[in-house]
């Protein structure tokens, strides 16, 4: 007869490690040090000494009548943007163009040994193409209904719908001249500039973002419908946006509270509002 088997308990199995997670390579580390902010060279002691300077005095040889009531170091959002357009008086070549904008103005920004502002797009975000194409066309002297729909060679209804877009926006007025012919004369406080005239900026070193920092405001499509209206071959192929340390300062006095803003680069006061 046959014998019956015996059931043995199998020794313990040894549990497996689990896998290490993989090591980051050299070149994503670098880039994560990198960051996407500028490195700022002017410290916040040194940002309260140049705001002291500032301050304004009811007469020179009396103490200032005002006092800092606030200085913060802030990064505000500038956005690097590429575009393409079709350019070239005898042959038309595809041409690159690279520019920086503020993204909470739209001003157009320069960056070399610190920050210079122009007025650039900010005046001109919010409008649709043809709005665009109108002011930017518009002669110092003024334009006529007509002229400008010939300049443009835009269809009357279109014209007539942007100079209405660009009068409620206060960028263009009427005028009156001999014979009662009325005019469209553009009130921009900057000009235009042309797409073949944008520089890249110098690059600044740059680190991981350390800091509170402002919300970006301007869109790219906001961005595109500009460029449309300036070069309708134009078409943006990059943005990315990095951060410059600025100072904000808030001085307070009997007659009310005003702000400036300083260049955390330069050291310079900056045109731009505080947030």
């Amino acid at each position: 007869r046959g014998v019956t088997p015996r059931l043995v308990p199998a020794p313990p199995v040894s549990p497996v490690p689990p896998p290490e997670p993989p090591t980051p390579s050299r070149e994503g580390e670098d880039l994560l040090a990198a960051g996407n902010a500028v490195i700022p060279m002017i410290h916040r002691e040194e940002a309260f000494d140049i705001a002291m300077a500032k301050r304004r005095r009811r007469f020179r040889i009396l103490e200032p009548e005002e006092r800092i009531v606030f200085t913060e170091q802030v990064y505000r959002p500038l956005l690097e943007v590429e575009a393409r357009y079709i350019g070239g008086f005898i042959r038309k070549v595809t041409k690159t163009v690279s520019f920086t904008l503020d993204a909470c103005t739209g001003c157009i920004v320069e960056l070399d040994r610190g920050m210079k502002v122009r007025p650039g797009f900010s005046e001109l975000l919010g409008l649709d193409e043809a709005a665009v194409k109108i002011v930017a066309g518009l002669a110092n002297g003024g334009s006529t209904m007509a002229e400008i729909e010939a300049d443009t060679r835009l269809p009357p209804g279109i014209v007539k719908k942007a100079m209405k877009q660009l009068r409620k926006a206060k960028l263009v007025t009427e005028v009156k001249t001999m014979g009662d012919v009325v005019v469209y004369v553009p009130l921009l406080t900057g000009d235009i500039p042309e797409l073949h005239a944008f520089r890249r900026g110098a690059d600044l070193p740059m680190g991981p973002l350390q800091g509170a920092s402002l919300e970006v405001k301007i869109t790219e499509s906001a961005i595109r419908v500009v460029l449309k209206g300036l070069e309708p071959t134009a078409e943006i192929v990059r943005v990315e946006t990095i951060y410059y340390p600025v100072y904000e300062v808030r001085f307070a006095s009997e007659h009310g509270e005003r702000s400036i803003v300083i260049d955390g680069i330069s050291g310079r006061e900056l045109p731009l509002l505080a947030s």
